[in-house]
């Protein structure tokens, strides 16, 4: 069975809280009057009997009616009666129903053949003239006690048709308005679907804050933002590793096509495995930084905590990079101003110093300098310094160096994936640290590492 749409669901409920409301108001509103208008019928009803009464006398064994009585006052009529129910004196009413028994004192309601009546009876009782009954009588329906009450009942059921019609528009109405950026996000999301354009937008915009469907609308487009910026980071970061894939490995296959073709010459097949070996090994080099950026983007690193002494690991990063640094001359310097350890995950650490330290040795000048300073800042935070006076950083590229593959210009002549500094830049911030860079152009970088001495545990 298909089940009706929310629009459809909302507009049927607001139309029927709508109707119920207006009938439940018109109903007490109906009631009232009616139980006010029967109340005044039935006291006139007494009133006039009760006076008809006073104008009965009994002298001498002889009933006398004066002859101003009032038989008839606003609907009630009076009629005086022998005990055996032969009619005296008065006006009966017209339809009244035949033999009705005389009770006294009560007000009763008598049907008749298409009305109903209300019956008010006194008696007068004398030894000489025996039970004389004065009946009031007067007509129990709402047409002939008000006229107007009856208009307005009449009117109602006339006007109900036409506000049901016209609380389903207004519920539609209502409803369509209210779930307009709802379609829109609908279109939208199949527009993407069917066509694959993450540059869609819902583009609803109100000053100050909207309602709850209005702000699903901006957070449906602040998704996409984020979408869009991630599937082409992603399509980016997939192109940028292709890329860097695929020239080692033409390299390995035009290499070994080569050895194949030269298996005399020993000297050649040696020279092409060499090459082989050396993009090999940057494959892997690659692979590992990539895996490791996948694992830490799904949160699947576990850092482990040892005490790590951050002067030691200065000191073997420099001695691991002392034979790079001597093929371009390049001295480098350790400056640890005391020793300072912290809890980390050493191995981390040391790769995130032996990136900054390799980048500084790979883009410094021939005959340069490479400093590594250790320190304390006045917040009580480790501070790690690795500075070059190499080739520098262009102000417009210095945002971008933390980004996959990204390459500034003027590094093209050298090695490197690109990879290193976005690397470094999560180990940091994955130990609640900071990483900064500040660069002039010909006069070289420097790569601060801020890390907290207090972390707590994840």
């Amino acid at each position: 069975m298909k089940s009706f749409s929310i629009k459809t669901r909302l507009m049927f409920w607001y139309a029927f809280v709508m109707i119920l409301i207006v009938m439940l108001s018109v109903l007490m509103l109906l009631i009232t009057g009616d139980r006010l208008t029967r109340d005044g019928a039935k006291s006139n009803l007494t009133v006039t009997t009760d006076r008809a009464i006073g104008d009965i006398r009994i002298n001498e064994g002889k009933l006398n009616i004066d002859d101003d009585m009032v038989y008839y006052s606003n609907g009630a009529y009076v009629v005086i009666y022998m005990d055996d129910g032969t009619p005296l004196s008065g006006l009966e009413l017209e339809e009244f129903p035949e033999n009705v028994k005389f009770e006294e004192d009560k007000i009763r309601e008598v049907d008749g053949e298409s009305k109903s009546f209300y019956v008010y009876d006194r008696l007068i009782e004398n030894k000489k003239v025996g039970k004389i009954w004065v009946r009031g009588m007067a007509s129990a329906d709402i047409e002939e006690i008000s006229p107007a009450i009856a208009r307005m009942i009449k009117m109602f059921l006339i006007a109900l048709p036409i506000m049901l019609i016209l609380a389903l528009l207004g519920g539609y109405f209502a409803s369509k308005r209210a779930f307009a950026p709802l379609k829109e996000i609908n279109e939208t999301a199949q527009k993407i679907h069917d066509g694959s354009d993450l540059s869609l937008r819902i583009g609803i915009h109100q000053e100050g804050k909207g309602d709850e469907i209005t702000e699903t609308a901006r957070l449906f487009d602040e998704m996409l933002d984020s979408v869009e910026k991630n599937f082409e980071a992603e399509k980016r970061f997939t192109d940028d590793a292709s890329h860097e894939l695929r020239t080692p490995t033409a390299v390995i296959l035009t290499q070994s096509e080569y050895a194949l073709g030269n298996l005399d010459n020993k000297a050649e097949v040696e020279q092409a495995l060499r090459i082989i070996l050396g993009q090999s090994h940057k494959m892997t080099d690659l692979l590992d930084k990539l895996l490791m950026l996948a694992r830490a983007d799904n949160g699947r690193v576990k850092l482990s905590r040892d005490l790590v002494d951050l002067g030691l690991v200065l000191e073997l990063s420099a001695a691991s990079h002392e034979r790079e640094a001597q093929s371009k001359n390049i001295d480098i310097s350790v400056n640890v101003a005391r020793e300072i350890s912290l809890i980390a995950d050493m191995a981390l650490i040391e790769r995130a110093v032996d990136n900054l330290l390799s980048n500084a040795i790979k883009y410094g000048r021939q005959d340069g300098h490479v400093s590594m300073i250790l320190s304390e800042d006045m917040a009580g935070n480790a501070i790690i310094d690795v500075s070059d006076d190499g080739i520098g950083i262009p102000a417009e590229d210095i945002n971008h160096i933390w980004d996959r593959f990204y390459r500034a210009n003027g590094a093209g002549d050298h090695e490197g994936m690109g990879l290193g500094l976005a690397l470094t830049q999560w180990i940091v911030q994955a130990h609640g640290g900071e990483i900064s860079a500040v660069s002039e152009v010909g006069k070289g970088s420097t790569f601060r590492i801020t890390l907290p001495f207090k972390r707590e545990e994840e």
